[in-house]
C-alpha cells in the first residue's frame, strides 16, 4: 500500500488543502455542513451527534443509521457541492462524479471515481473524524462497493480505495482495502511517513465487475494488556463473512491514533501502476466501540 507522494494538510474546518499525492496541484475543502448522519456515540467523547435532514420529503438512508459517521452521498444535488463540502479532495490522476444509475443501493446518488492517468494517482477524498475522548477498542468502516474496472493494476502496484487513516493525512498511516494485480483484492496497511507497507491477499476470487457488492467492512480491533501495551489487528468482511484467516496483527505505529479519518477513492501504491480503475461507493458508515 505504499505511496510515494505528499500528504493532505488541510484543517478539518475547511479552507484549502495540499494535494495528498505526488502529482502536485491543490485540493479544496470546506466546513462539514449538512448531509451528515451520525447519530452514534463518539467513544469517550460524550454526547450524541445529530443529523438535520433539512427539507427532504423522504428520509435519507443515513437518517436510519445510528453510527459515528454516515455518508450516502444524497445530501447535496451535484458533485461540485460534494467536492467543495466536508471532504478534502484531491483529483490528481482521476475524477469524481455522482452515479445515478439503476440499482444504486440508496438512490439517487452513489460516489464514482475513475482514474484518467495510468500511474501515480491520488484521486481520493478524506473526511476527518472528531478526536476520541478515550482510545477505541474497535473501528468498523463499512460500505457498498461496485468495481467497474480494475484489471490493469501493474505488478508490484496497488490501488488503495477505502481505508481508515490513523491521523488526518495519508502520511499518518492507513488501514484499508485495495485492488492489486491479477486483478485481486487485498487488505493492507501502511505505517506513517510512507513507511513499510504490508499486503494481505483475500482468498476469494476477484468480484464480478459492474455489480454492487458487499457490504464490505474494514475492521480494526485494539486491546491493552495489564502493563499498558496496546495491540491491534485488521480483518476484512464481505457480506458478513471474514476474509482473512484470523485478525492479522497491526504494527505498533497504527494501534493508538489520536484521531482518525476516512479515505475513499484511488491512491497509487508500490510502483504506482494502477491503469484504468473505476469504482463506486454508497452507504458508507463508521462505527467505534
Amino acid at each position: 500500500m505504499a505511496g510515494s507522494g505528499g500528504v493532505v494538510t488541510g484543517a478539518a474546518t475547511g479552507g484549502t488543502s495540499a494535494d495528498p499525492g505526488s502529482g502536485g496541484g491543490t485540493a479544496t475543502g470546506g466546513a462539514a455542513t449538512g448531509g451528515t448522519a451520525t447519530g452514534g456515540t463518539n467513544v469517550g467523547g460524550g454526547g450524541m451527534a445529530t443529523f438535520n435532514p433539512g427539507d427532504a420529503a423522504v428520509p435519507r438512508w443515513c437518517d436510519t443509521q445510528r453510527v459515528l459517521f454516515c455518508e450516502d452521498f444524497d445530501g447535496v444535488s451535484t458533485i461540485d457541492e460534494f467536492l467543495s463540502g466536508k471532504w478534502f479532495v484531491s483529483t490528481t490522476g482521476g475524477t469524481f462524479s455522482f452515479d445515478t444509475s439503476a440499482g444504486t443501493p440508496s438512490p439517487p446518488h452513489a460516489l464514482r471515481v475513475r482514474t484518467n492517468s495510468a500511474s501515480n494517482v491520488t484521486a481520493i477524498g478524506i473526511h476527518s473524524i472528531p478526536p476520541f475522548g478515550s482510545a477505541p477498542s474497535k473501528l468498523r468502516l463499512q460500505f457498498a462497493l461496485r468495481i467497474d474496472s480494475g484489471d490493469d493494476v501493474g505488478v508490484a502496484s496497488g490501488a488503495v480505495f477505502a481505508g481508515i487513516v490513523t491521523g488526518a493525512r495519508l502520511a499518518d498511516g492507513i488501514i484499508g482495502l485495495e485492488v492489486g494485480p491479477g486483478p485481486s483484492l487485498r487488505a493492507g496497511f501502511q505505517e506513517p511517513a510512507n513507511g513499510q507497507p504490508t499486503e494481505l491477499p483475500l482468498p476469494s476470487a476477484f468480484p464480478t465487475e459492474g455489480a454492487w457488492l458487499g457490504p464490505y467492512v474494514v475492521e480494526a480491533d485494539f486491546s491493552t494488556d495489564r502493563v499498558g501495551t496496546r495491540t491491534g489487528c485488521i480483518q476484512i468482511f464481505d457480506g458478513g463473512v471474514p476474509q482473512l484467516d484470523g485478525c492479522s496483527p497491526l504494527p505498533a505505529s497504527l494501534v493508538d491514533p489520536p484521531v482518525i479519518s476516512i479515505a475513499l477513492g484511488v491512491y497509487s501504491g508500490g510502483l504506482g501502476l494502477t491503469g484504468d480503475v473505476q469504482l463506486a461507493f454508497d452507504n458508507v458508515t463508521l462505527t467505534a466501540e
